[in-house]
């Protein structure tokens, strides 16, 4: 699906091309931006198959994490938009742009997207339970902890299984509110 230009004071979501293939596989050199099924290394042939099909799906919107400053990739994320109109929203960024506030910032944009011009009628997101920061970044977004699933998944580096935690957020909750762009 075609996916928008998000914007807020200091950054740029926007759709991935071609030419951005190199940065991608960069990015998923760090262990903790391999999500899902995806291969390990990651090649830039994965890279280029990847960015031709997500413009195919139909339920999610891809976005590559640019500081504008820069304008420099520094991560990506997603909404996948199920059929009882609810989403999944999942982010990585780069270990150079973590702890810097840019998290808080794309967790904002894509919620104010899913919200607004999604019109979907609740938002989930998971996280590892030792991720800390992500769930302080949920949180801070209005977020609620609805389970926390002991030995749920194995990891698959390390081979052992991790807690994770599922998140929930819905429309009308006290969130924290960003000046963004669509």
């Amino acid at each position: 699906m075609k996916s928008p230009n998000l914007k807020s004071k200091r950054l740029i979501l926007r759709e991935w091309t071609i030419k951005d293939a190199p940065v991608f596989v960069e990015l998923t050199k760090d262990k903790k931006l391999i999500f899902g099924d995806m291969p390990f290394p990651y090649l830039l042939e994965h890279a280029k198959y990847w960015i031709k099909t997500v413009k195919t799906l139909k339920d999610k919107y891809y976005f590559a994490v640019v500081e504008k400053k820069s304008n420099q990739i520094i991560g990506f994320c997603w909404i996948t938009v199920y059929d009882n109109n609810e989403g999944l929203i999942v982010y990585g960024l780069g270990e150079q742009a973590r702890g810097e506030g840019y998290g808080k910032e794309t967790a904002k944009l894509m919620i104010d997207f899913a919200f607004k011009n999604l019109k979907l009628a609740k938002l989930k997101a998971e996280t590892h339970a030792d991720n800390f920061e992500s769930h302080k970044i949920l949180i801070n977004c209005g977020f609620k902890v609805v389970k926390k699933a002991k030995k749920y998944q194995k990891n698959r580096f390390t081979g052992k299984l991790e807690d994770k935690w599922f998140w929930e957020l819905e429309p009308n909750s006290k969130r924290n509110k960003l000046n963004t762009e669509v």
